[in-house]
């Protein structure tokens, strides 16, 4: 399903750049990587289920040295999501110090 209007996104990617977000600083680890786990381990499948969890790319964790701090995430940006979100990261690099 499209969006309405070309190159438009759906109402929902506020709450799905919550989630990936989420999902990024609860597993500590990008939520594509979470996503890899999913595939990789059957055994963890469940922990998709979570209400907040959302396997998919697009959130990373943010860290200071080797501490995470918090947790982006973006979503709207089919297939540059990560991108999106390392490049907010990298704008703000020079105050996680």
């Amino acid at each position: 399903m499209e969006p309405p209007t070309p190159g438009a996104s759906f109402l929902s990617t506020p709450e799905g750049s919550d989630r990936k977000a989420y999902t990024a600083r609860s597993f500590s680890q990008p939520s594509a990587d979470f996503v890899k786990r999913l595939q990789d381990r059957p055994d963890t499948v469940g922990s998709r289920h979570y209400s907040r969890i959302l396997a998919l790319a697009g959130g990373l964790p943010i860290k200071v040295g080797d501490e995470i701090v918090g947790a982006v995430g973006v979503s709207g940006t089919p297939g540059k999501d990560d991108d999106c979100s390392q490049a907010g990261i990298d704008r703000v690099a020079d105050q996680l110090k």
